[in-house]
């Protein structure tokens, strides 16, 4: 992990960096009943949405299965809860 970013309602954002130096984000939601958290599946996008800044950077790959894998098992070594959650989200 290269970088932990809290805001004030609790929300966590992890920054990681893969192997071959790209880099995804993990972000855990906290709320009353349950802990969310959300992974990164790809890293970039084909669409060129013009609402979406990430869409402007182009497609770069779809993660591995153990790079999607270590978001979550390395985010449930952190927190003292259960993780009730899991949302896949398609680019950093």
């Amino acid at each position: 992990m290269l970088n932990l970013a809290k805001s004030k309602d609790k929300t966590e954002k992890y920054l990681f960096k893969l192997e071959d130096g790209n880099l995804i984000e993990s972000v855990l939601i906290f709320s009353d009943k349950r802990v969310t958290e959300c992974i990164s599946s790809q890293i970039g996008c084909k669409y060129n949405c013009l609402f979406c800044e990430s869409g402007k950077k182009g497609f770069t790959r779809n993660l591995t299965v153990s790079e999607i894998l270590n978001q979550v098992l390395f985010v449930k070594k952190k927190i003292e809860s259960n993780l009730n959650n899991i949302v896949f989200t398609g680019i950093r």
